[in-house]
Formats: structure tokens, sequence, C-alpha cells
């Protein structure tokens, strides 16, 4: 190999010394560094002495190491020549492993420390196990059987789906050789993070993942690092190894394989063994999907999957009345007795002849000769038509079976019959509808608990609902009860039914109150109170504004001229008109609270009184301009970015904050104490609901308020005044607007109050 020398100051080339494990340079002999592939036994890396090697790959040499500090051992992976050179490399391997350290679980090799040492030896330090590689097992053993299958695939689906929800972290090289058996029979995940960062380097270095195991979206470049479909689909074709005994896809070519992968569809394994239950096989087959959308979403989704064909596999194969083993000494006394009841039943016959022996018989007779089986004769063409005449019986009477339970009387039908080739094709197509069967019920499965859980999240922020939403929520809730009485969704439904009890409850509720207050989303207003504040906590004399003292006018009433009296009262004639059309369109809200019909309404009254009344028509401007629903709320929160930063968001994930709005979507930034983690959420209803009551919740924190500009502001107290108007006038006083803006929310509020009177007067 060539290594740069600093005493030669040239690219020379370099000798690895097999006692130290040093490169040295072949002029000089100067030392360069340490070889990975080649460090002896008693040598100390970083407090970690090597004791002897284990195996080596693609990323190093791995050998059985002792902590010298708290003696215990350890496997230590030092990586090769090659990729401890790469700065760009190691930066990013480093980066994972240290995150693998800060996962914790029963089924993933833990991770002790990393770095680098002086004499530049890139290290990582993991838990040593004693035992071998999945890989290694299954070429001695061959493939496992269904029941130890199934603990595998659950116990690394559960590995897989913490280290994704912990650390949003993938595999990337999913494989039986990166699953580790110890002597005591537990599995552990190994090289989690680390195959990731080797995978995202492979863009450069032609350093690619295993092809056996290689999701298709990898293979064509339109994924250019491990996600979490493609880590689905790596598990899905190591489970195929693991119940098959050879991955999916085999050829010697590597060309072949990834040709396989793009365009073939794998054989189903409960084809190639027949021990593997038609359950597991569809749920293999479901991981091995081409399009990443058709596989499950989630490794919570591969694991129900795998639970549930558990659960039936068990139903079916539990032993019944199983008798327990007897002993051997049992055994013997059994047989002494059998014995000696044989004998005393040859003497007590003998006794009875006479003790004389039998006469030998003058003909010995043949004994009766053993039926023989002949085998049938019958026509090709007639058993062909009696076989399908019993096809066309079985799948009449397996029409309401399960799919499940049809797969398996098809398989014993075929397993009996010796079936010609049309019909052997018909009864597998049958076969291959019924998993589809069985992967369109999982998929409406997960549909229909997604459909509960935002049902669930609406249901929440039914404060900020009107009649008209509330009636729609409580229509979907009836359509997701009815859904729940298939047989497919019964376990589902059952499972959230308390959820949708609540939510339900809490709908009704919300209509009680609305039909209480005359369909009005707010309190009506209470007698005695004061103009302006009609609800809720009067303003405090103190914190009235002043009163602005009318001048006197300098003539007296009897001087004022009949001619001024008239244009005085002229000029007053469309205010008063404009000021009842104003409270006139409110009134007519007071019943069905409509934002979308109030918005027209009020539009339509400042284009009328544009150049008249600006007063009022600065009034329903703002109204009609806080009112905000669809794609213009989310145009005026992405307005409003900058004063909504940092703000909590608790109903869309724990320890989420705003970051920003886009048109689709919210970004959103998670902090759990150790990783901060930015995401991108599409705006759904119930999402955009939450936001708005995150926004209304951080107004009445004094440093989130302080921060909001005064659009932001007005937006939450004219919301108020329509969704929560008990504290719609402690809002504007806690608001640092300017006094005269102040001033048209009060008069605002008051407007309400009158129609809200109005209203009462005329029902």
């Amino acid at each position: 190999m060539l290594k740069f020398c600093p005493h030669c100051n040239r690219e020379m080339t370099a000798e690895i010394d097999s006692a130290s494990g040093g490169i040295l340079c072949a002029d000089c002999g100067t030392l360069l560094g340490y070889s990975a592939a080649a460090l002896p036994p008693g040598t100390v890396v970083a407090g970690f002495r090597i004791e002897n090697e284990i195996g080596r790959g693609g990323m190093g040499v791995v050998y059985r190491a002792t902590q010298m500090n708290l003696l215990r051992p350890i496997a230590l992976k030092i990586l090769s020549d090659e990729l401890s050179s790469d700065a760009a490399f190691v930066e990013t391997f480093f980066h994972e492993a240290r995150s693998a350290a800060s996962l914790s679980h029963p089924n993933i090799v833990q991770a002790y420390d990393a770095g680098v040492t002086r004499e530049g030896i890139y290290y990582f330090a993991m838990e040593y196990i004693d035992g071998e590689t999945l890989e290694v097992k299954l070429n001695r053993s061959g493939p496992l059987s269904p029941l130890s299958a199934f603990q595998l695939a659950l116990k690394m689906s559960a590995a897989l789906g913490y280290a994704w929800k912990v650390r949003r972290m993938c595999h990337g090289d999913i494989k039986p050789d990166n699953i580790l058996v110890s002597s005591s029979g537990d599995v552990k995940l190994a090289d989690l993070g680390l195959a990731k960062s080797m995978y995202e380097e492979s863009v450069k270095r032609d350093v690619m993942v295993t092809p056996l195991y290689a999701a298709p979206e990898i293979i064509c470049g339109k994924v250019t690092s491990a996600n979490l479909a493609s880590d689905i689909y790596s598990f899905g074709a190591a489970l195929y190894h693991v119940t098959v005994g050879e991955p999916p896809f085999k050829s010697e070519k590597i060309e072949e394989i990834y040709r396989r992968h793009l365009s073939e569809a794998p054989i189903p394994p409960s084809e190639r063994n027949r021990e593997i239950p038609e359950a597991l096989s569809a749920v293999i087959l479901a991981m091995l999907e081409k399009e990443p959308g058709k596989r499950p979403a989630s490794w919570d989704e591969v694991s129900a999957m795998l639970t549930e064909a558990q659960d039936a596999y068990q139903l079916t194969h539990s032993p019944v009345d199983a008798a327990p083993p007897l002993s051997r000494a049992l055994v013997a006394a059994a047989v002494v007795f059998v014995c000696l009841l044989f004998l005393g039943g040859v003497f007590m016959v003998l006794h009875l002849t006479g003790k004389k022996s039998p006469e030998p018989a003058e003909e010995e007779k043949a004994p009766p000769a053993a039926p023989v089986l002949i085998p049938s004769r019958e026509d090709p063409a007639e058993l062909d038509a009696r076989l399908r005449a019993d096809w066309n019986s079985l799948k009449k009477k397996t029409l309401f079976f399960s799919p499940e339970r049809r797969i398996r009387e098809f398989r014993s039908f075929m397993d009996r019959n010796n079936l010609q080739e049309s019909l052997l094709q018909e009864v597998q197509g049958e076969m291959a509808r019924a998993r589809l069967e069985i992967r369109r019920r999982r998929r409406a499965v997960s549909a229909y608990a997604e459909e509960i859980a935002v049902f669930n999240a609406r249901s929440r922020f039914a404060l900020w609902l009107d009649r008209a939403s509330t009636l729609e929520l409580l229509r979907i809730h009836a359509r997701i009860v009815n859904r729940g009485k298939l047989s497919h969704l019964q376990r589902v439904s059952a499972a959230r039914s308390r959820e949708l009890m609540t939510s339900a409850a809490l709908l009704r509720m919300r209509l009680r109150l609305l039909d209480s207050r005359n369909g009005l989303p707010y309190p009506p207003p209470v007698s005695g109170e004061r103009k302006g504040t009609f609800v809720g906590k009067q303003i405090p004399p103190e914190r009235m504004p002043p009163k602005t003292p009318v001048k006197s006018s300098a003539r007296s009433p009897e001087k004022t001229s009949v001619r001024t009296r008239a244009v005085s009262e002229k000029r007053k004639l469309p205010e008063a008109d404009a000021r009842d059309e104003f409270i006139s369109i409110l009134t007519r809200q007071v019943r069905n609270f409509a934002p979308d019909v109030l918005r027209m309404q009020l539009s339509g009254f400042a284009r009328k009184y544009r150049s008249r009344e600006k007063e009022f028509v600065g009034k329903a401007e703002l109204i009609s301009k806080m009112l905000l629903e669809g794609d213009p709320l989310l145009a005026f929160f992405f307005h409003c970015n900058e004063s909504l930063q940092g703000i909590p968001l608790p109903e869309v994930e724990k320890d989420a904050f705003y970051v920003q709005v886009e048109r689709n979507s919210l970004r959103i930034m998670v902090k759990d104490g150790r990783v901060t983690i930015r995401k991108r959420v599409r705006l759904i209803p119930s999402l955009v609901s939450a936001l708005k009551l995150a926004i209304y919740r951080a107004y009445l924190n004094e440093p989130f308020r302080k921060k909001y500009s005064p659009e932001l502001q007005e937006y939450v107290i004219v919301n108020s005044f329509f969704y929560d108007n008990r504290h719609a006038a402690r809002n504007i006083e806690l608001s640092t607007l300017p006094e005269n803006r102040k001033q048209l929310l009060r008069s605002i509020l008051a407007d309400i109050g009158d129609a809200v009177k109005r209203a009462r007067a005329s029902f």
C-alpha cells in the first residue's frame, strides 16, 4: 500500500509489521499508523486489551477484547484502513455510533464507546455476545421452526421499532449476519445505525448494502439512503431467509439479483416450506412489496401483523390433552405387569383344557391374505370432472369462511389430490386472492385505526366548533361505529370504544350547550351588565379609558336654526341605518353561526358603506379579516410566522414547538431532553384546530403575548368574541394594542351584545 511519509516527504510503499500491527515506511521505517487487520493479541486500544479476532467485514475487523477498568469482555470493532482515511465517513460513523450508544433495549447489542486513539486507530466498543450469527446457525441447522421464527421476528421488530421511535434510527443493512444468537438462545441486533452510515457514503465509494436483502428503491436509486420503508423490505427478505433457508432471490450474479428484486415477485414462503403458516407467509410478502407505499407503514404495524399471525398459528397448532411424559421406571413396571398378566392367562387356559397340548390339525390352514390396495383405474377425464365437482363444492362451502381458513382448506385440497395443471392454477389463484384479501383487511384495519385517531383529535377541540361542525363530527362518529361492526374491524373498535364514547359525549355536550344558547357559540348576555362587557368579568372602573368631555356649543338650542337641525338629522340617518344593518347581520348569526356566511355578508356591508361610514366599515373589515378558515387562515399564519415561533404544540406531539407553517404542512421541533428533531406534519383539519388553540393558549402567557404582532393579537381577540366570549373583555385589556384599537374592539363587543339582546327578544 502507498502511504505519505512525513520523513521522506512523499508517498512511499508501506509495510505492515505483523508483531505490532504498525504500518511502516519501507524506506526509512517511520511508523505511519496502525492497520486494523493486524493488531496482535495484547494490544491495548483506548483501555481495551485485544484478546483474539472474531471476524472481519467491509467496515473492518472485530476483536474480542477486555475492558481493563471493568474487567468485562467486549467486542471491539476497528475501522479498516480505507474507511478511516475518509474524514467525511468517519464523522458520520461516529455521529451514528454515539446515537446508537444512547439506545438500551434487550434485543439490541449495547454500544459502549467510540473514538480515535493518538495512533490513529478508529474503534467502536460494544457488548460481547458469546454465540454465533443467525446466518451461521441457518447454514448449520436449516430454517427455523414456525414458532421460533415468530419469536425471532417479534423481538427484532420490537428492537427496530424502539430505535425508530427513540432516535428515528434506521439500520440500513438488516440481514441474518447482523443478528446474533447467544449461547443461551437470546437474539440481538448488531450494527444498528452503523450500516446506515456506511451506506450514506456508498454513493461516493461504491460500497453497497447486501444485495440479497436490498430494497428496490435503493437498488434503482430512487432513495439515496436507508429509510423506514427500505428497512421493512430488508427485514422481510431476512425473515424469508429465516423461514425458507435462503433469501427470496438468489443468483451468482449481482445484476441478476438486482433485476429480480426490481421486477420479479417472490415465491410465497409457504409454497417453498410447507411448515410455514399462510398467515406468516402473507406478512412476509406484505413487507416484500415493490412499492414502498404498499408495505406496512410502521414497525408497530409489522408487530401487530406478526402477533395476529402467531395467535392464529397457536390456535390451530396447540397441543390438546397432552399427557405428561412417563418416567422410565414407571414404563418398566407397566411392561412387567402386562407380561405377568399374559403368563397368568396362558396358565389358566392350560389348566382348563386338562393340561393337554393341542393336537396338530390335519391340514394347516393358511393365514388369511392381507388386503391388497389396487390403484384406481378411473378415466383421467372422469377423475378431472370429479375433482372439479369437489372443487366447486369446496368453493361454495368456504364462501363465508375467513381468508385464513379458506387458504387452509385449499391447501388441504391440494395435498389430498393430484390436480391437473389447469385446476391447480385455479386453486392457486383462489389462494392468491385470499392472501390479497388478508392484506386488504390489514390495510383497512390500519386506516380505520387512523380514522379513529383523527376523529378523537378533532373532538378534543369541541370548544372551537360551531353547530354545523359538531353535527358533522357526530355523523362521522356514527359511521365509525357502524364500520366497527365488521368482523375484521371489531378488534380495533373494541379497543378504542371508550375513547369513541368519550369523544361522542363531549360533542353531545357541546351540542346541548349550543342549543341552550340558541345556536350561538358563546354564552348569551347576562342582564344588568354594562354595554360592551355583556358576559364574563366586568372591566374595573380604574382600567376603563377616560371619557372624552363633550364641548358645549356656543349657541343655545333655542338659537339653532331649523335648517341646521335638519342637516344634523339628515347626517345621522345613514349612521343609524348602517348601525342597524350591522347589528342585523350579527343577529342573523346568533342561531346558526357560520363564519363563511358572516364574512360574506360583512364584505358586502363594507362595500355598501365604504364611502360614508368609516367606523362600521372598519368593524366589518376587521371581523372579516380575522374570522379566517382554510387556505386564507394558513396564509395569515404564514404572515405571522415570526410571532409564532417557539409556542408549544402539545396537541400535535409531546414536547413539540412551532417552527413554521407552509401551504400544506406544519414544521415543528420536538425536544425530548437529549435530541432535537425537526419534523414536517401534514396540515389536516384537526391540526389546524390544534394550531388555533395553541395560539390562543400562548396569548395568555405574557412572554409569548409580547412577541405577538398587533394583527395576531387582534386575531385572538376577535375570535374570542365568537368562541370564548366569556374572556373577550379580559383579552382586550391584556393586549398591547394602542388605545384607539382597543376602543374599536370594545365597540365591536358592545355591538355583539346588542345583537344577542335583539336575537333573544325575537325568539
